[in-house]
């Protein structure tokens, strides 16, 4: 009789932790990557469009979803500032987004709100500041969101590069580039991007 009990009760703990396991299983599979795939987008308070903006996200940014409603919003957390709001399903992207960054590489350029020269700015760009392309035009024009202040706007695509500025050594003589990138350089007849997935591959 004591070993039916003892039997019972180590079968009643086995089914628990089972149990226990399977939702804990189940939390762990909802946490679900997703990537922005508008240029712009915005996560929200509430699950609706109407409802007030808590952050600006710009194409490729990774979010987790956390939870979803039938009318397909979508509760996410941010995976670099982690913030917590609502986006709608049909702005997500299952599959990882290239992010291309590249650097200005004239003195100064106007980081113009649309693709025109005749439009005034009185935004300028500076020679070394990291850009993130997120869209291009047939007229040679990027639409680019600037790293260090999140600007937004459009440089003609002859003003940048995907290599970064030439290093100074202390005497002041400047580094020749490594043959290699030199090689590199004459297979493009555009700037080449830094091509970065996120997340990162382990």
């Amino acid at each position: 009789m004591a070993h039916k009990k003892l039997f019972s009760k180590s079968f009643f703990f086995l089914i628990l932790l089972l149990v226990n396991s399977c939702a804990s299983f189940g939390t762990w599979q909802f946490q679900e990557f997703y990537y922005t795939n508008p240029v712009v987008t915005y996560l929200r308070e509430s699950p609706s469009y109407a409802s007030h903006t808590l952050a600006t996200l710009y194409k490729g940014e990774q979010v987790t979803i956390l939870s979803r409603t039938n009318d397909d919003w979508c509760r996410v957390k941010t995976a670099q500032g982690e913030q917590i709001g609502w986006i709608h399903s049909t702005l997500l992207s299952s599959k990882p987004i290239l992010i291309e960054t590249y650097y200005v590489q004239v003195q100064e350029v106007p980081l113009r709100p649309s693709p025109q020269k005749e439009i005034s700015s009185r935004l300028v760009l500076h020679r070394g500041d990291k850009v993130r392309k997120l869209s291009e035009n047939e007229q040679g024009w990027w639409r680019v969101l600037v790293e260090k202040d999140k600007s937004l706007g459009w440089i003609p695509v002859s003003t940048i590069s995907g290599y970064p500025l030439k290093k100074r050594t202390l005497s002041g003589v400047t580094e020749k580039p490594s043959e290699k990138n030199l090689k590199e350089k004459s297979f493009f007849s555009r700037p080449p991007p830094n091509f970065f997935l996120w997340p990162p591959p382990v």
